[in-house]
Parts: C-alpha cells; sequence; structure tokens
C-alpha cells in the first residue's frame, strides 16, 4: 500500500472519529449531560472539518486503483470492528436510557453504528473484482 492511500485511511479514520465525537456531543447536550470529556464542540467541528477538507483536497490525486484500495481496506477495517461488537458493546441494548448511559458506552454505540452503516456502503460501492477480493480477505462466501 502507498503511503498516500496510508495516509487517506488515517485521514478517513480521523474524520470518523470526529464524526462520533459530534454526534456523541450532540446527544449528551439533548440529554443535559454537557460536552463529551475533554472535547468541546467548536474544537470537534474545527478538526472535522479540517479532515474532511485534507480528504476533498487529496482526492484528485488518487488514481483508480488507490481508491479501490481504499474502500478494500477501509471496508476490511470497519468488518473487523464489526466482529468485536459484542467485545465493545457488552449488554447494550437500545432501549436502555441516554440519561443513564455511561459516557463510553454512548460512544461505543455510536461508533458501532456509524461504522455499520459506512461498511454498507462501502461493500455496496464495490465493483464485482474489489467484493471479490473483499470477501477473499475477510473469509466470507457473502455480502
Amino acid at each position: 500500500m502507498s503511503p498516500h492511500v496510508r495516509l487517506g485511511l488515517c485521514l478517513l479514520q480521523q474524520l470518523a472519529l470526529m464524526q462520533v465525537l459530534r454526534e456523541l456531543a450532540r446527544v449528551l447536550r439533548v440529554s443535559g449531560r454537557g460536552e463529551p470529556p475533554g472535547w468541546d464542540g467548536a474544537t470537534i467541528s474545527q478538526r472535522f472539518d479540517n479532515y474532511h477538507r485534507e480528504l476533498l483536497a487529496m482526492r484528485g490525486s488518487f488514481t483508480a486503483e488507490d481508491l479501490s484500495q481504499l474502500r478494500i481496506c477501509r471496508a476490511v477495517f470497519l468488518r473487523r470492528m464489526m466482529a468485536s461488537a459484542s467485545a465493545r458493546l457488552g449488554g447494550w441494548e437500545d432501549s436502555v436510557s441516554l440519561e443513564d448511559a455511561p459516557v463510553s458506552r454512548l460512544f461505543e454505540w455510536l461508533s458501532h453504528d456509524f461504522e455499520r452503516l459506512e461498511l454498507s456502503a462501502l461493500e455496496e460501492g464495490m465493483t464485482m473484482r474489489e467484493t471479490a477480493f473483499y470477501l477473499q480477505i475477510v473469509g466470507i462466501q457473502e455480502v
């Protein structure tokens, strides 16, 4: 994998983290619990915007093969995150009140939701060649 693709993957992960933190901040505010510990909304939004701009600026320099590698590698990472969901989420249930849930549990729950949505979009957007290679890597028969 080229350093260019590796940087793209890092930026995608940073963008995903800021997206989760931004949603966590919103959920905490709505439930009357303030900001995520150690983060303020302005910093989260600024970092999100910066990572988004960096990715947009890089997009034109990615070849079709680079973009294919990005899709496959990101999907493999997200698939592995899905495999660890039971350990990360423990006995979480959607019926648990937001006011009662620990911030760390909310963070994992939101992360899981965003990861699931992103993985679904990546899998649906793959070419047949990408899908075949992806399935070979993750060792499943169909997506």
